[in-house]
C-alpha cells in the first residue's frame, strides 16, 4: 500500500468517508507549481472526503502532509450559491440543517445531529434540487480550493523558514499598523478593537498567509483564465466568508450554543478588512485603476449580500435551535441506540 493510501486511512478512521476522491490533475498541477514557486521539495497533497471539512497539515514518521478535504469545496459550492444569487432561502436552510448534523455528530450530541438530520429529509424535494441545481459557478470554486491551498502550503512555508517568518510577520504587523492608523480617523472605536487583534500572532500570520495566497491564486487564476482578476478577488473575499459560516456553526454547537464570542468576530473581521486591502492593492499594481474602481464597488455588494442572505439566517437558527446545542446527550458511548443513530446519520450524510 502507497504511503498516501496510509495517511488516508488513518484520517478516514476516526470520521466519515462521504467519497472517494478521484485524481484531479488540474489541482495536482498548480499545486506542484505553487510548492515549486516556494522551493519546497516534498510536502504531498492528500485528498480526501469527510464530514470534517478541513484543510490542514500533518506530520508522520518526519514527513509532512497536506490534508485537503473535498468535502469542504462542496458546501463552499452550495454556499457560493447562496451569497451570489437571490431566492436561496430554502438553500440555506437545508445547509444549515445538514452541517449542524454533522457537527453533533462529530462533537458526539447524537440525538441533537438526529433531529437535525430529519429536518434535513423533511424537505427532501428540495434536497433532490439541491443536489442536481446547475446553477452554481465551478470556476469560483476552482479559484477559492487554489486560495484556501496556496494559503496552507504557504503557513508550511515559513514554519520551515524562521528567518523568512520573522521578516514577514513584522513586514505585516507593520501594515496592519497602518490599516488600524488610517482606521481611527474616521472610527476610534474600531480602531481600538483593531489594536487588540494585531497583537495576536496567529491573526497575524493568518493575514500573511492571506497575502501570499492571493498572488499565487491570482497567477492561477490567469493562467488557466477560469476568472479574471476582478472575479478572483470576489472568489477569494467570497471563500474566507464561507470558511466563517462554516466554523460559525462549528464553534456554537462546540461550545454548546454560546454565541457570544464578540473576540472571534473581531478577529474574522479584521482578516476580512486586510484581505479586501491587498486584493485591491494587487489590482491597482498589476492591473488597473478601473478594475480597482469596479472591485471596490462589487465586493462591498457581496459582502452585504453574504450578511443578508447567509449569516443572518444562520444566526436565526442558531438562537431558535439552541436547547438542541447544549450538552444534553446522555447516551452511553458504546449503546445500541448510539450505534442504530450513527448508521442513519452516516447514511444522511452520504448525500
Amino acid at each position: 500500500m502507497e504511503q498516501i493510501d496510509v495517511i488516508k486511512n488513518l484520517i478516514t478512521d476516526t470520521t466519515i468517508i462521504r467519497d472517494k476522491v478521484e485524481k484531479d490533475t488540474a489541482t495536482e498541477q498548480y499545486y506542484d507549481s505553487i510548492v515549486h514557486a516556494l522551493h519546497i521539495d516534498h510536502f504531498p497533497l492528500v485528498v480526501v472526503n469527510t464530514i470534517e471539512k478541513k484543510t490542514y497539515t500533518i506530520e508522520i514518521d518526519g514527513k509532512y502532509y497536506l490534508i485537503f478535504d473535498r468535502y469542504l469545496i462542496e458546501t463552499m459550492h452550495l454556499l457560493n450559491q447562496c451569497v451570489l444569487e437571490e431566492d436561496q432561502q430554502k438553500v440555506v436552510e437545508l445547509l444549515f440543517y445538514k452541517l449542524a448534523s454533522e457537527e453533533c455528530y462529530n462533537q458526539c450530541k447524537y440525538s441533537s445531529a438526529e433531529v437535525f438530520a430529519g429536518k434535513y429529509l423533511n424537505m427532501f424535494e428540495d434536497v433532490i434540487k439541491l443536489y442536481s441545481s446547475k446553477n452554481a459557478i465551478p470556476n469560483y470554486l476552482f479559484v477559492q480550493q487554489a486560495f484556501l491551498i496556496a494559503h496552507e502550503i504557504f503557513h508550511f512555508y515559513i514554519h520551515n523558514n524562521p528567518s523568512d517568518q520573522i521578516r514577514g510577520m513584522l513586514a505585516k504587523e507593520a501594515f496592519l499598523q497602518r490599516i488600524c492608523d488610517y482606521t481611527e480617523k474616521e472610527d476610534a472605536n474600531a480602531a481600538f478593537y483593531m489594536a487588540d487583534v494585531i497583537k495576536d500572532k496567529n491573526m497575524v500570520e493568518e493575514c500573511l498567509c492571506d497575502s501570499t495566497a492571493v498572488i499565487q491564486t491570482m497567477d492561477v487564476a490567469s493562467k488557466t483564465e477560469k476568472l479574471s482578476h476582478l472575479e478572483a478577488g470576489i472568489a477569494m473575499v467570497v471563500a474566507l466568508m464561507n470558511q466563517f459560516t462554516i466554523s460559525v456553526i462549528q464553534d456554537t454547537i462546540k461550545f454548546s450554543g454560546d454565541i457570544s464570542y464578540e473576540r472571534i468576530q473581531n478577529l474574522y473581521n479584521f482578516r476580512l478588512l486586510h484581505l479586501k486591502e491587498i486584493i485591491f492593492l494587487y489590482l491597482k499594481q498589476y492591473v488597473s485603476k478601473e478594475i480597482c474602481a469596479n472591485y471596490q464597488q462589487r465586493v462591498e455588494e457581496v459582502h452585504n449580500m453574504w450578511l443578508k442572505r447567509v449569516m443572518e439566517p444562520i444566526m436565526i437558527f442558531l438562537v431558535k435551535y439552541h436547547s438542541l446545542l447544549e450538552d444534553n446527550d446522555n447516551m452511553q458511548k458504546d449503546s445500541a441506540d448510539q450505534k442504530k443513530i450513527a448508521s442513519f446519520l452516516k447514511s444522511v450524510f452520504l448525500t
